[in-house]
């Protein structure tokens, strides 16, 4: 049984992840041009390599991850025009995917904190890889033939590089083990953005058939 809800609802949910996204992206850029002390600022040419490539990752995927998570909540639950529909009455599943959504939205903040302590921030990103991870595995009863495909992509990806780095992190010390966990890192953002797209494609053309 579906059940009905305004439409502001979500829109006010949205807003939320909104406010806390933009305020995990400040804290990034003043973290970094400050290294952390809030007070003096200092130039790009005196910061770490790693602590710059660090701040793009945040960046880049806070961006990745709000992207997907809104088109989420857009498809699934402002398909009317009038309002949207809740598949679990009671609006369950909307305040399930509200609460992963907004976990991952504090750990992105979180990490926005370590740009300067690798070994802190690889930890808070694994954790938000499990997280959505069993979250994605989740909506594999789906019907929408659409959601499936992307959660199904969405989870493979993740659960790959989340192994791939975990084994890296806790298995190799020094300049390797940062090379190659933010290698597997920005692998695993490209792949997201490139097989996504290319799961909309396919999703499309099997709705045709």
């Amino acid at each position: 049984m579906n059940t009905k809800a305004p439409q502001t609802t979500v829109e006010s949910l949205k807003e939320i992840i909104s406010i806390v996204t933009g305020l995990t992206i400040t804290n990034s850029t003043l973290v970094l041009l400050t290294k952390g002390t809030y007070n003096d600022i200092y130039p790009i040419t005196g910061l770490s390599g790693i602590s710059i490539l660090l701040f793009l990752f945040v960046t880049i995927n806070v961006i990745r991850f709000y992207h997907g998570n809104m088109k989420h909540i857009n498809s699934g639950y402002l398909r009317d025009y009038q309002g949207f529909s809740i598949r679990v009455s009671g609006g369950a599943r909307l305040a399930i995917d509200f609460f992963v959504i907004f976990m991952q939205s504090i750990l992105f903040s979180i990490m926005s904190f370590y740009l300067f302590d690798f070994n802190s921030f690889i930890p808070v990103f694994l954790l938000l890889l499990g997280i959505d991870i069993i979250w994605n595995l989740s909506k594999w009863t789906l019907d929408d033939r659409k959601e499936l495909v992307h959660h199904k992509v969405w989870f493979l990806n993740n659960l790959i590089c989340g192994i791939a780095i975990a084994i890296i992190f806790f298995t190799i010390e020094g300049n390797t083990k940062v090379i190659l966990v933010c290698t597997t890192l920005f692998a695993n953002t490209l792949l997201d953005y490139c097989i996504g797209n290319t799961a909309h494609i396919i999703a499309a053309n099997a709705q045709t058939d």
